[in-house]
């Protein structure tokens, strides 16, 4: 069975973005087009998959929590990266360099 799954999704409810489709219109979409799950990654804020997990599964469509963490390789460093952590909890979001990992 093949799967379609984007790992990198933002939305309205993200505090960074300025989006107009929320969580729900999202994977409303995405069922409509074949996708079978959804990555929360909102900008240095976590969110859980759970509140929102019974409308996404009444589309057929499984939410993954997630986030996109804007860090420093090491405590060092002035450079910044982006980078995903899937399937964690709220704590993520105290990760800042590559070594809190």
């Amino acid at each position: 069975m093949k799967l379609n799954i984007n790992l990198h999704f933002h939305a309205a409810e993200d505090p960074h973005h300025s989006l107009r489709y929320s969580i729900a219109d999202a994977t409303a979409y995405a069922a409509r087009v074949g996708v079978h799950a959804l990555a929360l990654t909102f900008h240095n804020s976590f969110t859980s998959a759970e509140s929102y997990q019974a409308d996404a599964q009444s589309h057929g469509v499984t939410l993954i929590s997630g986030i996109e963490i804007d860090m420093k390789e090491d405590a060092a460093s002035r450079r910044r990266n982006h980078i995903i952590v899937l399937n964690c909890n709220k704590d993520v979001e105290n990760v800042q360099t590559f070594d809190d990992l």
